[in-house]
């Protein structure tokens, strides 16, 4: 053969001049030379090393030696035009012949400081931090500037990890833009200032929740004078607010032609008007009833003496100031360990008349006490308050209801 491992092609024979030239090694050397002339050609005699397209490129595109990664790489005298660069050393001047390519795969995580001399995606102010498996394209310009892209990653093409690595911007303006897929248009990819997402898109999305609410709280503001203790405010239409003035003391809020109002309250009702407490003392009372209601019922749980004595009540029309004439209204306690539990209704205290007791009650030992009394209030109105006696108090609850 005409060329040897290397490629390089040598003389076969060398004829002397007036010698007789033998018929085998002319052509033998004849035939090396067809050979070579129909074989593809090396890249080292300004061939591809190739047979086809294809081989043709792959022997052209071969990966060269890989780089070492310094703040300046020369990438003119790789041994290849797709190489590797080791190392994470940041890279902050390039050099490249004009108008050639070097496509470069990063093996670790690789800085690329941008500058006048390196443009980094097209910046000279935005650097870039590859992540490993980065494919990079290397281009020669004018003036021995040279531009890098990212143009892929051999791993994954992950965008939200190039987004992460790029700069942050503390203040955005309404000149600046964020990258959309248009679902309008087969989700190609545009840009989209953020004076145009605020204006079509983000405006009306607020404006949505925010009118609503702006008109309540307009609609709240004109009430604010006019607003004291114990005031209702409700709706008389969508979104807007009207002052319901507080009720008398003993009024129910309820509905008038669909509007709330207060009213006296419905003949029937029971209104808790307070819990007494009977550990203690000769007397427990409870004052300030108010007006309007047509007897009082008393629940009686529990309640005891330290001696054995019978339950005794009186009732009040100056509201605790005096009270007239005690009925008693059970039987004496069988012993003094023994407790009273039953319920004692007062009718006919919103007159001056007789007031009548009834109670209905059981000792906890088992005795039982039906009884029925008559007694006046101090003066001749309406009772106001109540007071219950017999003895010294040590356990028990009476709870007083109003009842319409």
């Amino acid at each position: 053969m005409a060329r040897d491992g290397s490629g390089i092609f040598s003389k076969l024979y060398t004829f002397v001049a007036g010698t007789v030239i033998e018929a085998a090694k002319m052509n033998g050397m004849f035939d090396d030379l067809v050979t070579d002339a129909n074989a593809a050609r090396p890249v080292t005699a300004g061939g591809t090393g190739g047979t086809s397209v294809i081989s043709g490129w792959d022997g052209l595109a071969k990966k060269g030696s890989d780089i070492a990664s310094a703040s300046s790489i020369n990438l003119t005298t790789a041994t290849g035009p797709s190489l590797t660069i080791t190392g994470t050393t940041a890279i902050t001047a390039v050099t490249l012949t004009e108008g050639a390519f070097r496509v470069v795969r990063a093996a670790a995580a690789l800085p690329l400081t941008a500058s006048a001399s390196l443009l980094v995606n097209g910046s000279s102010s935005v650097s870039l931090t590859c992540t490993a498996e980065d494919l990079l394209l290397f281009r020669g310009g004018a003036a021995g500037v040279v531009s890098v892209s990212r143009i892929g990653n051999a791993a994954t093409t992950n965008l939200g990890t190039t987004i992460h690595a790029l700069s942050a911007k503390a203040t955005p303006v309404d000149a600046d833009e964020i990258g959309i897929a248009d679902s309008a248009a087969s989700y190609v990819g545009k840009l989209v200032t953020l004076t145009n997402l605020w204006a079509n898109y983000l405006k009306g999305k607020a404006d949505a929740v925010y009118q609503p609410i702006a008109a309540v709280l307009t609609s709240l503001a004109s009430l604010g004078a006019s607003l004291v203790s114990g005031d209702i405010i409700y709706a008389t239409a969508a979104s807007t607010l009207a002052r319901l003035a507080k009720g008398a003391d003993g009024t129910v809020l309820t509905l008038a032609s669909g509007l709330p109002s207060w009213a006296a309250p419905s003949s029937g009702g029971m209104t808790l008007l307070g819990t007494l407490t009977t550990t203690s003392g000769t007397t427990q009372s409870l004052t300030s009833i108010a007006a309007g209601y047509r007897a009082i019922m008393c629940e009686v749980e529990g309640v005891s003496f330290t001696t054995t004595a019978a339950l005794t009540i009186a009732t009040s029309s100056t509201n605790g100031a005096a009270y007239g004439s005690a009925g008693t209204i059970t039987g004496s306690l069988s012993s003094s360990a023994a407790s009273f539990s039953g319920v004692i209704w007062i009718h006919n205290i919103g007159s001056t008349a007789q007031l009548q007791v009834a109670s209905s009650a059981i000792q906890s030992g088992g005795d039982k006490s039906i009884g029925s009394v008559f007694c006046s209030a101090n003066a001749a109105a309406v009772v106001n308050a109540i007071q219950f006696a017999g003895g010294t108090f040590d356990a028990g609850t009476i709870r007083v209801y109003g009842v319409k």
